[in-house]
């Protein structure tokens, strides 16, 4: 798909061609690991909004259709895993965390990189509001600046927040 030329971001959403692209590499990793009991989720794509916002106010929407599908794509082929989808930014969208073929609420939030306090707090907040969805949550990404004095505390501080609400947190270390 990604080597595919377009001319509008647009097309990726909308494009038959691109879908049908998108379907034959989903279909080839999905067979190619679903064996694997290691395999904890697929994520037809990584932080959805931020790939729809060329749709302007139709983004979640055009996004959502794309989601229905690649998720009912998956679960054609594997039956066993969960699949997920993924937001940036701290944003929620009802119709994907309730989406029936949506297993785990997912958050990835970016929105303090420095404070310990903050990003705890933070985290907690998310996880609250999220409980209501009645499915489990990951905070599935989450990041300190690179040269942060704190980056230690920092990730402590969110893990455990994580955990101590009732969930998970995975670190984004680039």
């Amino acid at each position: 798909v990604y080597s595919v030329k377009f001319s509008d971001p647009k097309d990726f959403f909308g494009s038959s061609e691109l879908r049908k692209y998108e379907k034959d590499r989903v279909s080839f990793l999905v067979n190619r690991f679903k064996q694997y009991d290691n395999l904890f989720a697929w994520e037809p794509m990584n932080e959805m909004n931020y790939l729809g916002k060329p749709h302007g106010k139709n983004a979640e929407e055009v996004t959502m259709e794309w989601f229905d599908d690649l998720a009912k794509h998956i679960k054609s082929i594997d039956k066993e895993h969960l699949v997920t989808g993924s937001l940036w930014g701290g944003e929620i969208w009802d119709s994907l965390f309730r989406h029936p073929l949506n297993n785990v609420v997912q958050i990835h939030t970016y929105d303090e990189t420095e404070n310990s306090t903050r990003i705890a707090k933070n985290i907690r907040m998310y996880i609250q509001e999220l409980k209501r969805y009645k499915k489990p949550i990951i905070v599935g990404e989450f990041a300190s600046k690179e040269r942060n004095p704190q980056r230690k505390e920092f990730v402590e501080s969110a893990i455990k927040a994580a955990q101590g609400a009732g969930s998970s947190a995975w670190l984004y270390a680039s």
